[in-house]
């Protein structure tokens, strides 16, 4: 059985896929050549089910969890990085960083909150997402996760910084909320290898959505 990914698009759309209780995957921009870029993961992902389920037109909200976008961040560590701080932890794009930042977790990052696909932004702004934020230092062989829920008031507008927080409080850097661990709750070994300058440092943000029906 053959499907084009153009006839996906109006299936998803035809079965409202991207709309109503599915609107954490509605871009914030008229549906046009960006959007289906976008969603290729999506697509792709709807042509695997199509396949499997051939009889099975739309499919439940659990199934789009597993669809919705991963972002990658590359950073690099810095000998200033002390993870100290309660409440939040930070990746910048700055280089630079002095011993008062004590949240900022990784510097020289490809991506600020703004640099965030359109998609992921909207997915992670329904009120019944769940962030889940891999931090990775390949060379150390060390990642740790950190769980947060994400929040309708997000507006990803900041250039160069992304907050996580253990609070609800938004700006335009808070990326996520209600997190499970600030920088201080990182492990040391972890924290030893994010002050090598030579580290590459891989963020992996990812969004999933909680509640749903199916």
């Amino acid at each position: 059985m053959s499907v084009s990914l153009e006839a996906l698009w109006d299936e998803a759309i035809a079965g409202d896929l991207l709309h109503g209780p599915y609107n954490g995957l509605r871009p914030q921009y008229p549906l046009g050549h960006q959007a289906r870029y976008e969603l290729i993961p999506f697509l792709f992902q709807l042509f695997l089910l199509h396949r499997a389920h051939p009889l099975k037109p739309y499919y439940p909200l659990p199934y789009i969890e597993k669809a919705l976008p991963t972002e990658f961040i590359r950073a690099r560590g810095h000998p200033n990085i002390r993870a100290t701080h309660p409440t939040t932890l930070e990746i910048t794009k700055e280089p630079f960083l002095t011993p008062r930042g004590d949240c900022i977790i990784a510097v020289g990052a490809d991506k600020g909150a703004r640099d965030l696909s359109e998609i992921f932004k909207s997915a992670a702004r329904d009120p019944a997402s769940v962030i889940i934020m891999t931090i990775e230092v390949p060379s150390a062989g060390l990642s740790e996760v950190v769980r947060a829920r994400g929040h309708p008031a997000l507006t990803f507008e900041h250039p160069t910084d992304m907050v996580v927080r253990k609070s609800a409080y938004t700006c335009g850097r808070t990326i996520a909320v209600m997190a499970d661990k600030a920088a201080r709750d990182l492990s040391r070994e972890l924290v030893n290898a994010l002050k090598d300058p030579r580290a590459l440092v891989i963020i992996k943000l990812e969004v999933l959505l909680t509640g749903g029906n199916g």
